[in-house]
C-alpha cells in the first residue's frame, strides 16, 4: 500500500469509530422510560438500615453495606431524617426493607411514589387519630383527625397491630382505627 491510501484507510477506520461511538449512546438513551428499573448506592458509613416501615422507630430488618447497589421499588413520605422526608422501598432481602433516601444514591432516575397509578380509596376514623410523619407511634404528630372524618388512604405497610396507611396528604395512620372503602394495597410499584 502506498502512503497516501494508508492515510485514507486510517482517517476512515478513526470517522467509523467516532460515528460509532457517536450513534451507540443516541440509541441507548432512546429506550422507553421506566424499561429498567430505579437503582441506588448505599453511602451510609457503615452501612444502612433496612427498617420494616418507613420510620426509624419501626424493627430493623436488614443492613446493606455501604456502596453496596440496591434496586429501589418506589418511594413514600416519613420521618425526616438528615433534612430528607423521602423513604425508599428496597427490593430483594427477604421482607419489606424501607430506608432512608438521605442515604442513598439514585444512580438514574429516583424510583416513581409508591402506587401512583392506583388511586386512592375512600377511608373514615373511628376515633380521634393522630396523623403522624411515619408510621409508627413514636414519630410525630402532625395533627389530628376528628372521630368519623373521612379521608383518601392510598397503602399501607406493615401487618396486623402494626399495619399504617399512607394518606392521600402524605401522612400516617394507625389502620388500627380507620375502615376502608375496600382492600388497600401494600406500599410498592408491584402489581
Amino acid at each position: 500500500m502506498n502512503r497516501t491510501t494508508v492515510r485514507t484507510v486510517l482517517a476512515l477506520a478513526a470517522t467509523t469509530a467516532v460515528t460509532a461511538t457517536t450513534v451507540l449512546p443516541l440509541t441507548t438513551a432512546s429506550a422507553a422510560p421506566g424499561d429498567e428499573p430505579a437503582r441506588g448506592v448505599v453511602v451510609a458509613k457503615g452501612g444502612l438500615v433496612g427498617h420494616l416501615r418507613p420510620s426509624t422507630h419501626a424493627p430493623d430488618n436488614y443492613t446493606y453495606p455501604q456502596g453496596s447497589e440496591v434496586t429501589l421499588d418506589c418511594k413514600v413520605s416519613g420521618p425526616v431524617v438528615g433534612g430528607n422526608p423521602r423513604w425508599y422501598l428496597v427490593n430483594g432481602e427477604g421482607d419489606a426493607n424501607w430506608v432512608s433516601a438521605r442515604y442513598v444514591r439514585n444512580v438514574g432516575p429516583g424510583p416513581e411514589p409508591c402506587d401512583p397509578s392506583d388511586g386512592t380509596f375512600a377511608a373514615k376514623t373511628k376515633t380521634a387519630l393522630k396523623k403522624r410523619v411515619g408510621p409508627s407511634t413514636a414519630d410525630a404528630s402532625a395533627g389530628t383527625y376528628a372521630k368519623g372524618a373521612k379521608l383518601r388512604v392510598q397503602c399501607y405497610t406493615g401487618s396486623g397491630a402494626q399495619k399504617w396507611y399512607l394518606t392521600s396528604a402524605g401522612r400516617w395512620v394507625s389502620a388500627t382505627y380507620v375502615t376502608t372503602s375496600t382492600k388497600v394495597r401494600y406500599c410498592s410499584n408491584n402489581s
